[in-house]
């Protein structure tokens, strides 16, 4: 591969993943491939009207793997290879039965940030990953983004020394 090739790049090509959501009509999961500056092609993961909070959250949960498998594919990897390297069974799953993910994202420091509701939409949950967990959280906590912040960066007046609430 010349050096060419990476001249005729833009900065945003590449393969990528997104949530589009328009209003409260759908919400739609999508993966796609830019060149050029200019978005090639997008394939329609899964789509839905009219859409609930927890099927949003099903959507955005399905995103973290679409955009692990587009950084994968820009750096090269195959979807064969991957399906070669995947476990034929994986010995268990995190069972959050009454629980739906509600939002995630990444946090100042790198750490995953997976934001929970109940069932009945009552109670809300914040986990980031190898920080802190917070519990019995309001929709006006969990919606203000200022705590999706590295433990470091704010208070957690719940939680104690174990990073527990």
């Amino acid at each position: 591969m010349s050096n060419n090739y990476w001249k005729n790049m833009e900065a945003s090509d590449g393969f990528f993943a997104k949530v589009e959501q328009l209003g409260e009509v759908s919400v739609s999961l999508l993966f796609g491939l830019s060149l050029g500056g200019n978005v090639n092609h997008v394939t329609v993961i899964e789509s839905i009207q009219w859409p609930t909070a927890q099927q949003i959250g099903g959507l955005k949960r399905k995103l973290i793997v679409f955009e692990a498998l587009a950084e994968y594919c820009n750096a090269g990897g195959n979807l064969r290879e991957l399906y070669d390297l995947l476990p034929q069974s994986l010995p268990m799953i995190l069972d959050f039965k009454g629980w739906c993910y509600f939002d995630g994202g990444i946090n100042t420091n790198g750490n995953y940030v997976h934001e929970f509701v109940t069932d009945d939409s009552t109670q809300f949950v914040r986990w980031v990953r190898n920080e802190y967990i917070d519990t019995n959280l309001t929709l006006e906590q969990i919606e203000d983004d200022t705590g999706k912040r590295s433990s470091a960066d704010s208070e957690h007046p719940d939680q104690d020394d174990t990073g527990k609430a």
